[in-house]
């Protein structure tokens, strides 16, 4: 690492482009964080003119899908983990049992299997379906909206590890909203960090002497 005394003689054009040339150092260390980050979308699409309320995306995490409409209990549910995204999103001018069936089909058609559903009176009490649905919501909540309640569980095996998706669709007055988890398995990744003091103290070596031949010329 070289001190501003170094940097004395240059001019300030010279001192830009150390400036330009340290930034990009800089950001060529974040590059790894980015490409982690930019993870791909869940396989189902959104519902027709669903707006998105709300979303979260992790590359790992370990998550617990109910098999049961009784969240009370631990019993019936299963803890996975690997690549999880979870999705709200509202719809004006449908019904619960519209957008479920079409949920159903959608997976249905793909291959999944059914590893658990309810719907209205079996999806429990009123307390009980909203607690079941916000087991699924990225907000940990679905407010008001678990009327006329639909929940399904859905699992997929391929070579890549078991991919689950789980719904809860639930009604309030004109507007529907259906939160979803689709989690990928995956071993867990390692050798994702890189020792910072090494990597930091080459790049200034290289840095400071390329601002130094700047300074020559």
């Amino acid at each position: 690492m070289f001190d501003g005394q170094t940097l004395k003689g240059l001019t300030m054009k010279q001192n830009l482009l150390c400036c330009l040339f340290f930034t990009l150092g800089w950001l060529a260390g974040l590059m790894p964080l980015v490409a982690m980050a930019n993870q791909a979308a869940p396989i189902f699409s959104a519902y027709p003119n669903a707006k998105l309320r709300s979303s979260l995306a992790q590359e790992y995490e370990q998550y617990r899908i109910f098999l049961t409409a009784d969240v009370a209990t631990t019993d019936a549910s299963l803890v996975t983990a690997g690549s999880l995204h979870q999705h709200f999103y509202m719809i004006s001018n449908s019904s619960s049992l519209q957008l479920f069936q079409n949920y159903l089909a959608a997976a249905e058609q793909a291959g999944f299997q059914v590893l658990f559903q309810c719907h209205t009176e079996q999806c429990g009490s009123a307390r009980q379906a909203k607690a079941l649905g916000d087991t699924l919501s990225p907000e940990n909540a679905v407010y008001n909206y678990h009327r006329n309640p639909y929940y399904l569980v859905v699992k997929r095996d391929s070579d890549q590890g078991a991919l689950y998706a789980a719904w809860f669709i639930g009604a309030f007055k004109d507007d529907v909203a259906v939160v979803q988890v689709v989690l990928q398995e995956k071993p867990l990744r390692t050798g994702l960090i890189n020792v910072a003091a090494d990597r930091h103290n080459a790049t200034d070596r290289h840095n400071a002497t390329y601002c130094l031949l700047l300074g020559d010329k």
